[in-house]
C-alpha cells in the first residue's frame, strides 16, 4: 500500500473513536481527545498514567483507549466525583451527590473500564499516598490559578524525563490557569511546550 494511504488509516481510527465516545459527557473535543490518545499510545518515558478530573470519563476513555492500543499502562483517574467548586450546581450532583456511577456505566459501555484504576479522593489527598514514577500526567481539575499551581507542585516530582503534561484549559475563558502555565514555562528551563491543540497544551520534561 502506498505510503499516504498511511493517512487514511488515522483518519479511519480517529474517526471510530471518535463515534464510539461520543455519547460521553464532557468538554473534551475529539480532536483534544485524540491528541490524547497518541500521548499514551506513543509517548515516551516508562511510567504511570495519571489524570486529574475525570467527571463523566470523557478524557478518560481516550487515555485508556490509547494505553490499550499498545498494551501499556492503565490509568489512574483521580476524582472526588462531587463536581468540585464549579460543577456542583449541575443536576447530576444535586441528584446524586456523585459523578462516579456515570463514570463507571460510561467506561463500561465502551469496554475499557478494566482499564482504569478510579481513584476517589481530592488531588491532593492522593498525591500523598502515590509512590509511582508517571510518564504521562493529565491535569484537569479546578482551573483556578491556586489549583493548577497546586496540582502540578504536588505531582511533577513523580515525573520521569521525558514525561509529558498536558494541561486542559489553558487558553480562553480560564485565566488562572493560563497564567500559571505561562509562568511555568517562563520559569522553569526542565520543561518545553510541544503540542497545542485546541484548549489543550503538551509540555515535555526534559531534564
Amino acid at each position: 500500500m502506498p505510503d499516504y494511504f498511511d493517512k487514511l488509516t488515522v483518519a479511519v481510527e480517529f474517526f471510530d473513536f471518535a463515534s464510539r465516545f461520543s455519547r460521553i459527557e464532557g468538554w473534551l473535543s475529539e480532536t483534544e481527545g485524540y491528541t490524547l490518545l497518541l500521548a499514551a499510545a506513543h509517548g515516551p518515558g516508562k511510567g504511570e498514567i495519571v489524570e486529574i478530573g475525570s467527571w463523566m470519563g470523557r478524557s478518560t476513555c481516550w487515555l485508556a483507549a490509547g494505553s490499550q492500543l499498545k498494551c501499556r499502562e492503565k490509568v489512574h483517574a483521580i476524582d472526588p466525583f462531587d463536581g468540585g467548586p464549579m460543577l456542583k450546581h449541575l443536576a447530576v450532583i444535586r441528584e446524586q451527590g456523585t459523578t462516579y456511577h456515570s463514570f463507571v456505566d460510561n467506561l463500561t459501555s465502551v469496554g475499557l473500564f478494566d482499564y482504569v484504576q478510579p481513584i476517589v479522593a481530592t488531588f491532593q489527598q492522593a498525591a500523598q499516598t502515590w509512590d509511582k514514577p508517571i510518564r504521562l500526567l493529565f491535569i484537569d481539575g479546578d482551573h483556578s490559578y491556586e489549583a493548577v499551581k497546586t496540582d502540578f507542585e504536588q505531582w511533577s516530582r513523580f515525573l520521569v524525563v521525558d514525561a509529558l503534561i498536558a494541561f486542559d484549559d489553558v487558553t480562553g475563558q480560564y485565566e488562572g490557569a493560563k497564567r500559571y502555565y505561562d509562568e511555568l514555562l517562563q520559569s522553569d528551563e526542565r520543561y518545553r511546550e510541544v503540542a497545542h491543540v485546541g484548549k489543550v497544551k503538551f509540555i515535555q520534561r526534559l531534564k
